[in-house]
């Protein structure tokens, strides 16, 4: 019976040693890049390189060379993509 407590006091020691290491993983995870909190890769597989020249092809096709829309769509998809792009920006300065 004694050396059943003691086992078990063990394995609770090693429980609680475990849950401060997760603990100070998640912290570590968690933390800011001075101020601008945990790190967000929204771009899936892609790199934000190869993002940035698909919006800018998307939406040098979407208008002729004098900056007016193809059509009423195009302003739209246009505006998004720029109101998204800001929007990446403002949470990654913040």
């Amino acid at each position: 019976m004694e050396n059943e407590g003691q086992v078990q006091g063990v394995a609770l020691g090693v429980v609680e040693k475990a849950k401060e290491r997760s603990k100070k993983a998640s912290k570590s995870r968690m933390s800011g890049r001075n101020g601008l909190g945990p790190h967000k890769h929204r771009a899936r597989s892609r790199s934000y390189a190869k993002v940035g020249d698909l919006l800018k092809e998307k939406t040098e096709n979407a208008s002729y060379i004098d900056g007016s829309f193809v059509d009423e769509r195009a302003k739209q998809i246009s505006e998004g993509f720029e109101k998204n792009v800001a929007d990446l920006l403002e949470d990654e300065n913040h």
